[in-house]
């Protein structure tokens, strides 16, 4: 009887021990056998109404230039509320690289207008 007993023990014992094992290298699996890749790279900013500091669109042009399938959505207040046809245009020679893929929405701004 208490052979049987210490048997017991001992199989469950490897019972769990192999449980762990397996639960670990199917974790390690997990992590490295279902990497993803980058689909979409969507770049997000908004205020660019102001033409004479071109800074974060620029960024944006250059690292995009890098990435994979980018667009660039453009939050509102695109347009001052004056002299905006030449605003826009020269926002839209900077970002033209990204062609299709730039959404502008519009913000206080153009409602305004």
């Amino acid at each position: 009887m208490q052979r049987t007993t210490n048997l017991i023990k001992k199989f469950k014992i490897l019972s769990v021990l192999s449980n762990s094992i397996f639960m670990v290298w199917a974790f390690s699996f997990c992590l490295t056998g279902f990497a993803q890749d980058i689909e979409k790279s969507i770049y997000i900013t908004g205020n660019t109404w102001d033409t004479s500091n071109t800074e974060v669109l620029s960024q944006i042009i250059k690292e995009s230039e890098s990435a994979q399938n980018p667009t660039l959505l453009i939050l509102g207040n695109a347009a001052p509320k004056t002299n905006f046809k030449n605003s826009i245009k020269k926002q839209l020679s900077l970002v033209k690289k990204l062609g299709k893929h730039v959404i502008f929405m519009p913000g206080n701004q153009e409602w305004s207008a």
